[in-house]
């Protein structure tokens, strides 16, 4: 390859890890600002199934279907949270969906990510009561296709967040892949994006166990003979609030999902309906 050549290829690496780091930064900011409004519309979703469907897993068996039930209703309520981030998101993919490098896998870790943070702004969400409600008149026997085709559908979107054998997070393999393109000023910027992400996650873990302080209120009693289940265990990928936050789940974690709360908001969901 010619000599100006190579410097066209440099220049452009470096001219599109600016524009990364910049959609990033921004992106950061959209979401410290949206914090409260993601933590009010996760307790609003809660809220409103709840009165939907109260008291609906009073009888339900404590088995396999029963934990694929608890997913729904925390995927429901993460889908939820994403909704007032939804333009930023989607200014994000739509800043980043181009962008190219000189190095084949970043680029194809970046625009892997833009499509993935736009499909999960897209994805349908499921009627969680409706569900309910076919699994009971089975008798139990079966959950109905929309539950384990809306599952399926966002473990597929979830399962693309991890790249290689050892199971790296896509944003972390993208940071990692920015490094040789990174000047003094992209440094700093990526400083500036994980400070703005550090308080966000201190401010999502406070509010929530605010809010976690009034569970009892709204838990209902256990059929007689059943023990009540209180609290999911950890789902493998998604982190509890108050263990790590969000960091726990992919290391330096570019935020680009509000909250992964499963494990924590299916409890907190189906101690309420």
């Amino acid at each position: 390859m010619s000599a100006p050549a190579l410097a066209a290829g440099r220049a452009n690496d470096a001219a599109a890890t600016q524009a990364y780091l910049r959609a990033s930064e921004a992106y950061a900011r959209g979401a410290s600002a949206a914090v409260g409004a993601t933590v009010t519309a996760i307790d609003a979703r809660a809220s409103e199934i709840a009165g939907e469907c109260p008291s609906a897993l009073t009888y339900a068996p404590r088995d396999t279907a029963f934990g694929e039930i608890g997913e729904e209703a925390s995927a429901t309520l993460f889908y939820a949270g994403l909704a007032p981030m939804s333009a930023t998101t989607l200014s994000f993919a739509r800043a980043i969906g181009r962008l190219s490098w000189s190095d084949r896998r970043l680029t194809r870790l970046v625009r892997g990510q833009a499509a993935e943070e736009a499909a999960f702004v897209a994805l349908a969400q499921p009627d969680l009561c409706a569900d309910i409600e076919a699994w009971k008149a089975s008798a139990y026997a079966a959950l109905p296709q929309s539950t384990t085709g809306f599952l399926a559908r966002s473990e597929a979107l979830e399962s693309g967040g991890y790249v290689g054998s050892s199971e790296e997070s896509r944003e972390a393999a993208i940071l990692r892949l920015l490094k040789p393109y990174e000047g003094p000023g992209e440094r700093r910027a990526l400083r500036q994006v994980e400070r703005q992400e550090e308080r966000r996650y201190r401010t999502l873990s406070v509010v929530r166990k605010a809010a976690r302080a009034h569970e009892d209120l709204r838990r209902p009693r256990a059929a007689p003979g059943t023990r009540h289940r209180t609290r999911a265990p950890a789902t493998a990928g998604w982190a509890r609030p108050g263990a790590g936050d969000a960091r726990a789940h992919a290391g330096r974690d570019r935020g680009g999902r509000p909250w992964r709360c499963r494990a924590a908001c299916a409890a907190d969901t189906r101690t309420a309906i």
